[in-house]
């Protein structure tokens, strides 16, 4: 898969990540995995007790999900890139980041390394869409589908725009 610049252009929108139809099982799996990347994380909140990525999930959402005085945001850097989530929704995982930080095909890796270890820590399909409320709806600019060959051996299958790109799972950071 090669670096597409247009996928990128500013236009004044950022760009978002997420996984549709999850629940809190997935929000788990996610974060505990995220904490073992040794990726840079930053998690804030307004909650009582400053609650940390490994504090329940569900509380985490029943305090912010209808509450406009409480906030929970979380910060990953992936290489030159940062992936920033602020728990709108139980039931999808969305980053959010600014197409500027992907400015070669170096910083494209690490969107594509990204996207590629959510949804294999989630088990969910993974999208790349302009910055919007729903994404399902919305086209696919980049798309991450984890899947298993029939010998056992980790492959990828992403869409760059109307193309399916088959490649070798890559390493992830330990």
């Amino acid at each position: 898969m090669r670096y597409d610049p247009t996928l990128f252009e500013d236009a004044g929108a950022l760009r978002d990540i997420s996984i549709s139809g999850v629940g809190v099982a997935e929000w788990k799996r996610v974060l505990h995995a995220l904490v073992m990347t040794g990726w840079d994380l930053q998690f804030s909140s307004t909650l009582d007790g400053e609650p940390g990525l490994d504090s329940a999930i569900d509380a985490l959402f029943d305090e912010v999900v209808g509450n406009p005085d409480a906030s929970a945001a979380l910060a990953v850097r992936v290489g030159a890139v940062t992936f920033r989530c602020y728990f709108f929704d139980s039931l999808e995982i969305e980053f959010t980041f600014d197409p500027e930080a992907v400015s070669d095909a170096a910083k494209f890796d690490d969107v594509v390394t990204f996207m590629s270890w959510l949804g294999d820590a989630s088990g969910g399909r993974v999208i790349m869409t302009m910055e919007g409320t729903d994404h399902v709806a919305m086209p696919a600019l980049l798309e991450y589908v984890p899947y298993r060959c029939r010998h056992g051996e980790q492959h990828v299958a992403v869409r760059l725009n109307d193309s399916i790109v088959t490649t070798v799972h890559p390493e992830w950071p330990s």
